[in-house]
C-alpha cells in the first residue's frame, strides 16, 4: 500500500513540472504578507535656520518684531565677529552712560523690506543693539581717504597704515562727539562712523559723519587757550596724537587753521603724554596792570606722574610757541 502512494505522488510531481511555463501561480489572500503603511513625518516648519549662531537668530527677531515681520521676511546678509570697545556695543547714544572695556561680539547685517538694517550683539547674543541710523556700510572710500590723512600727517606710505575697525556712532553734537576751544556746536545728533587706524604701534581715531563729508581727528592730547589783556586776545589750539593740529583765532571768524607739528615737536607732545596722566593748568598772566590773559591748558596723558611748577610753565610756552608758528 505504502509503494502504491508513493507511486502516485511521484506521478503527481512529474506532471506538476511538466505544465505549461509561464502558467500563473496564485497566492490567496489568506496566504499573502501584510505590508504595513509606510507613513511620512509631516516636516516641521524652521522659521530660523537651526545653523544660525545665537546672535544672529537673536538680531533676526529684534528686527522682525521691531518692523512687525514675520521671520520669514528677514535675510541675513552677513555676520562678522568684532571685539566692541566698550558695553553700549560700539553704538553711542545720547544719555546713556557705557561700561568701559572689551566685549566680544558680533556686526549683523540684515535686509528686510529691500533696506539693509546692522545690530550690533554681545558674544551669545543676549544682548542686542540697533545702529539705528547709522548705514550698515561705510560710503564707497571713505575708510581710504582717513588713512591718507593719517599717513600724510605722520610722513607715512599709505600701506603703513591699516584699518583696526569701523564703528557707527550716533555723535551726540555737530562736532561729532569733540569738545574743541573756539568752536560752537549745535546739540544734533549726527549719525556718523568711528574709524580706528593702526601706524607705527600706536591706534588713532577718527569721527565722520555719515556720508563721510566731515572728518575729524578724535584722538586729542593737547587743548591750549588764551583770552584776555589789552589785545582782546581769543586764541585755541587742539593737538592731535596723529600730529594734526587745529588753530582758530577768533578775530578771524570759525575757520580753522589745520596743519601738521614737527617731527620734534610730535616727539615733545609724545613724551608728555606718555609719562603724565591728565594735566589741567590755569594761569593768569599780567604783564601790565588790567592787562591780564587767562590762560588753559589740558594734556590728556596716558601715564601716572604730575608735572611741576616749572615743568607746566614749559608747557604752556611751548603751547604758546607752537600757536605763534601756525598763526605766523
Amino acid at each position: 500500500m505504502k509503494r502504491l502512494f508513493a507511486s502516485l505522488l511521484l506521478v503527481a510531481v512529474f506532471i506538476s513540472a511538466c505544465s505549461t511555463p509561464g502558467s500563473p501561480i496564485v497566492i490567496t489572500e489568506e496566504t499573502a504578507t501584510p505590508t504595513e503603511p509606510v507613513s511620512t513625518p509631516t516636516p516641521t516648519p524652521t522659521h530660523i535656520p537651526v545653523d544660525l549662531p545665537p546672535a544672529a537668530r537673536a538680531a533676526m527677531q529684534a528686527l522682525a518684531a521691531a518692523l512687525g515681520l514675520s521671520i520669514d521676511d528677514i535675510t541675513l546678509v552677513s555676520t562678522e565677529a568684532v571685539d566692541w570697545p566698550d558695553g553700549c556695543l560700539g553704538i553711542v547714544h545720547m544719555g546713556v552712560m557705557c561700561t568701559q572695556g572689551i566685549v566680544p561680539g558680533f556686526r549683523v547685517v540684515l535686509s528686510a523690506n529691500d533696506q539693509q538694517y546692522e545690530y550690533h550683539t554681545n558674544a551669545d547674543g543676549s544682548t542686542v543693539t540697533p545702529a539705528d541710523k547709522v548705514p550698515a556700510e561705510p560710503p564707497a572710500g571713505l575708510v581710504d581717504r582717513v588713512r591718507q590723512m593719517l599717513a600724510d600727517a605722520l610722513g607715512l606710505d599709505l600701506d603703513a597704515v591699516t584699518l583696526a575697525s569701523v564703528t557707527g556712532v550716533e555723535w551726540p553734537n555737530t562736532c561729532l562727539g569733540l569738545s574743541l576751544p573756539g568752536l560752537a556746536c549745535a546739540d544734533v545728533i549726527v549719525p556718523g562712523y568711528l574709524v580706528a587706524l593702526e601706524a607705527n604701534g600706536r591706534t588713532y581715531a577718527y569721527h565722520t559723519n555719515g556720508d563721510g563729508s566731515t572728518v575729524q581727528p578724535g584722538t586729542l592730547w593737547l587743548v591750549w587757550e588764551r583770552n584776555g589783556g589789552i589785545a582782546g586776545f581769543c586764541d585755541s589750539l587742539a593737538l592731535f596724537g596723529s600730529g594734526e593740529a587745529q588753530a582758530l583765532n577768533c578775530h578771524h571768524g570759525t575757520d580753522t587753521l589745520t596743519t601738521t607739528l614737527t617731527a620734534e615737536e610730535r616727539a615733545q607732545l609724545e613724551a608728555w603724554v606718555a609719562e603724565y596722566g591728565t594735566v589741567a593748568i590755569e594761569q593768569t598772566i599780567t604783564p601790565m596792570p588790567a592787562d591780564g590773559m587767562d590762560v588753559k591748558l589740558v594734556i590728556y596723558g596716558t601715564g601716572h606722574a604730575q608735572p611741576d611748577a616749572a615743568t607746566q610753565d614749559v608747557m604752556v610756552l611751548w603751547a604758546q610757541t607752537v600757536y605763534g608758528r601756525f598763526a605766523q
